[in-house]
This record gives C-alpha cells, sequence and structure tokens, in this order.
C-alpha cells in the first residue's frame, strides 16, 4: 500500500466516523427537542430539528439545531438546541417578548 493510499483510506475512515457522530447526534437532537417541548408544555411542531451551524465554545465543538414549536397551535416559534455530542447543552425558546434560554436538567 502507497502512502498516498493509506492518506486517502485515513481521510476516508474520518469522514465516515464525522458522518455517523453527525448522524447520531441528530437523533439524540430530536429526542432532546421532544422531551424539552414536552417539559414547556409546547408542540413540536414537524416532528424534526435542523442542522444550523458549529459553535466552538469553552473548548468543546458543538452543534447547534433548530425546530419550531408552538404553544397555542396558532402562533410558531423557533428553537435552537445545543448538543455535545450526543447530549443537551443548552436549549432557547424564541417568545413574542424574547428569548427564554433552558440550560439542561441535571
Amino acid at each position: 500500500m502507497t502512502l498516498s493510499t493509506f492518506a486517502l483510506l485515513l481521510v476516508l475512515m474520518a469522514a465516515i466516523a464525522f458522518w455517523e457522530s453527525s448522524r447520531a447526534a441528530s437523533e439524540a437532537a430530536t429526542v432532546a427537542c421532544k422531551f424539552v417541548c414536552n417539559e414547556a408544555g409546547v408542540q413540536l411542531l414537524d416532528q424534526t430539528v435542523a442542522f444550523r451551524r458549529f459553535d466552538f465554545r469553552r473548548g468543546k465543538l458543538r452543534r447547534v439545531y433548530s425546530f419550531d414549536y408552538s404553544p397555542d397551535r396558532k402562533e410558531r416559534f423557533r428553537g435552537l438546541i445545543w448538543m455535545r455530542g450526543t447530549a443537551l447543552d443548552y436549549t432557547a425558546l424564541d417568545q413574542a417578548d424574547g428569548r427564554l434560554l433552558l440550560p439542561p436538567s441535571e
């Protein structure tokens, strides 16, 4: 095996590992959003989350996902969820009077 083939194999393995961790984080974010919406007494709309961006804070890489929810089935609001790997870090719920930031319950 040549050095370039070995390097290509390493890059391919890293890409597959990154894709798998992203998929697992997305699934965990969906579960966390359902939990947060249930605890807040609001309805998660569309039952999905969408990846928005990466966030690097306090030396940790986090993925930020957005979701839509409704407190009364008439209005639609946006929520954000920060995930460290498959662990919930923070949740922010937009509301008519501002944004509510919810740290994870321990």
